[in-house]
């Protein structure tokens, strides 16, 4: 599985709000980072400058810009299936697992 730093981002942001927060970002960022399943890219500028015109593209969606950064990153790699709870990467086209 890849992974890329926006959505580390996100993920850690998102646990961080929730009640033991602190604790849960730990314990996540513990798992992927010993995990030999899971490959982080990070985000290049050309990466985001691929994921501003996806943006653009969906501009009358409300789609997150790490979201589009993820879209434009999988079409770079020829990924075309991801594993999301994210009903946006359905929308995009991709197939969404689980």
């Amino acid at each position: 599985m890849i992974t890329n730093d926006y959505v580390f981002d996100e993920t850690y942001t998102i646990l961080r709000r929730q009640q033991n927060g602190l604790e849960r970002v730990k314990l996540a960022h513990k798992v992927i980072e010993e995990s030999d399943l899971v490959e982080v890219f990070q985000v290049s500028q050309s990466d985001r400058y691929r994921g501003w015109d996806v943006f653009t593209k969906y501009s009358d969606k409300v789609i997150s810009f790490t979201d589009c950064v993820c879209f434009a990153m999988m079409h770079e790699l020829g990924i075309y299936q991801a594993f999301s709870f994210d009903s946006d990467f359905f929308r995009a086209g991709f197939v969404v697992k689980p």
